[in-house]
């Protein structure tokens, strides 16, 4: 039998899997190397950081040098594998998948006699390429492996790598459907938490899909646990519930848990079943076989799914760096920040029908109305709409530093999932907000979401002097759209924190598209007609022009 190891690196330690495992090996009395990404804040690892018995380790697995580095200077008795490109669904490429979930392992693997006395590997579900039109998901390890992912493609060549591998010990979990605190904001039960907590819409699909769930700190102690276990060595184990769930009963579950009855009856009808579209070739059933596992490592999931559902509650409810909720604990859906300046005669005339129409179709939604600097009642205009008990955050800029910096202002103050800004002047119908936010929701977190302008009335200078913009950004720049100025524009929050914006004038504009398109953002766009302001003036003039001009020169010269 092997004995208790006593020094443990675990790479992917920041992520949502791994800062469980670090957890668990740290109230063991294990010596963890948490490896992260080069320059990585590691934000679930913020509150252990300073465990004396935590080493926070940077490493890059796509450098030899850097793996070799990583592994000499720790010397670990053991090591848990958990990094991985792509578990998200987005935009990541097969080539980047290989790089770190193939060639990563392999560069671990080439160094055997720094590894210690076993290497634990996550595998996953996505190796069994079950087809979406395939009833029997049930799924031992025996079955021939066959993905239709590029994900799951280089998880297999991960498995066929370590399978052939020499002079190392290892053990490779597949893990079936993982939940639990700190998962990823998208996924379906931190959605579900968050909007069921905040009384808010959550859309689904038709739920009938069945999955295997198992909290995630049931997980962690599996990989604990395979570090040791004598007969798992060399084996492929399913690490799952064992039980299958349709999403739909999931949800409805977690909707009856907790609170009178009354509020357990609104929460359900907040469930709205059909409103997202099923992933093309998704699975009609994954649930694992899990005799492997209580054979070879004596473990099963211990924690009911109501039991795990409660812990997201109440950690959601608790915790004070909960991603799945707003940085300011407000919990809406989304932030609508509209930059003021001079508005007091727009506000009173735009706001109202725009709360109004938001509310009406059930969407949790704050405005976030800067006052950029105002030399006029902006201020007080916007505590009367707070008053009136409209839906409305205040921000102060104590002076105008430009159309960008009163955004950039906002978005720092809000509190949605989802984060967007527009123009205060009203020239967006409401209707046409409120479509471009369920657009939102349909579209994903790796996309960008706008209106584009298919006629206005704005005045012939307006529309010549958009043009000419429009034209000379698509040259220099290739964008992806027409009308590089139509707002709102919506993102997932994640999104605008990735993209690091430095406009503090009208350019912002474009340098959220650019950067979407650097990013590989899908791109949405919801025509609408532009309508005449209704109150207050623009400050859109010629020398609007010019700060184009000298910008575009600045975004060349940083190569955007």
């Amino acid at each position: 039998m092997l004995a208790v190891m006593k020094r443990v690196l675990v790479t992917g330690a920041s992520g949502f899997i791994g800062c469980h495992v670090v957890r668990l090996l740290l109230r063991e009395g294990i010596e963890v190397g948490a490896v992260v990404r080069p320059g990585s804040v590691a934000p679930r690892l913020a509150d252990i950081r300073n465990n004396p018995h935590l080493q926070i380790l940077e490493g890059d697995l796509t450098s030899a040098e850097s793996v070799r580095s990583v592994l000499s200077s720790f010397a670990p008795e053991g090591v848990i594998h958990l990094a991985a490109a792509g578990v998200a669904a987005g935009r990541t490429r097969l080539a980047d998948m290989v790089q770190v979930n193939v060639a990563g392992l392999a560069r671990l693997l080439e160094e055997p006699a720094l590894l210690g006395r076993r290497i634990v590997v996550a595998g996953s579900v996505f190796e069994y390429g079950v087809r979406g039109d395939e009833e029997d998901g049930d799924l031992d390890e025996g079955l021939t492996l066959s993905p239709t992912t590029a994900y799951g493609l280089s998880k297999v060549m991960a498995t066929q790598l370590l399978e052939r591998s020499v002079g190392v010990e290892w053990v490779l979990l597949r893990l079936f459907g993982v939940y639990g605190p700190w998962e990823r904001p998208e996924r379906l039960i931190p959605n579900l938490v968050s909007g069921l907590t905040g009384l808010s819409e959550v859309p689904l699909s038709d739920g009938l899909q069945v999955r295997d769930m198992t909290y995630v700190k049931d997980v962690a102690q599996a990989f604990v646990t395979a570090l040791t276990a004598p007969k798992a060595a060399h084996q492929v184990i399913n690490i799952g519930s064992g039980t299958g769930i349709s999403v739909k009963d999931l949800a409805l579950r977690a909707a009856a848990l907790n609170g009178p009855e009354e509020v357990r009856a609104r929460r359900e009808r907040l469930l709205r079943f059909g409103a997202r579209g099923r992933r093309e070739g998704e699975p009609a059933r994954l649930v694992a076989h899990t005799r492997r596992a209580h054979e070879l490592l004596g473990w099963e999931a211990r924690t009911t799914l109501d039991e795990g559902l409660v812990h997201c509650f109440e950690w959601f409810r608790t915790e004070p760096d909960n991603p799945w909720r707003s940085s300011t604990g407000r919990g809406v859906a989304f932030s609508i920040v509209i930059p003021c300046y001079n508005e007091e005669a727009s506000l009173p005339a735009s706001i109202p029908p725009l709360a109004e129409i938001l509310a009406l179709q059930g969407l949790s939604v704050e405005i976030v109305l800067v006052n950029n600097g105002s030399t006029d009642g902006t201020g007080r205009a916007i505590d009367q709409l707070i008053a009136l008990g409209l839906p409305v955050m205040r921000v102060d800029v104590p002076r105008n530093e430009g159309y960008g910096f009163g955004i950039l202002s906002g978005l720092r103050a809000a509190g949605g999932r989802c984060l967007g800004y527009m123009c205060a002047d009203g020239q967006v119908a409401p209707e046409d907000v409120a479509r471009l936010l369920w657009a939102v929701q349909r579209a994903g977190p790796e996309a960008l979401v706008k209106v584009r302008r298919v006629a206005r009335n704005d005045g012939l200078f307006r529309w010549l002097q958009s043009r000419i913009f429009n034209l000379v950004c698509l040259l220099l720049f290739r964008t992806l759209t027409t009308d590089i100025n139509g707002t709102p524009k919506m993102a997932a929050r994640q999104v605008w924190e990735r993209m690091r914006l430095e406009s503090r004038d009208w350019f912002i504009d474009a340098e959220v598209v650019v950067k979407a398109k650097r990013m590989g953002l899908s791109f949405v766009e919801i025509p609408v007609v532009f309508m005449p302001r209704q109150a207050g003036r623009s400050w859109v003039n010629w020398k609007t022009s010019l700060e184009f001009a000298k910008n575009i020169v600045r975004a060349l010269a940083r190569r955007w």
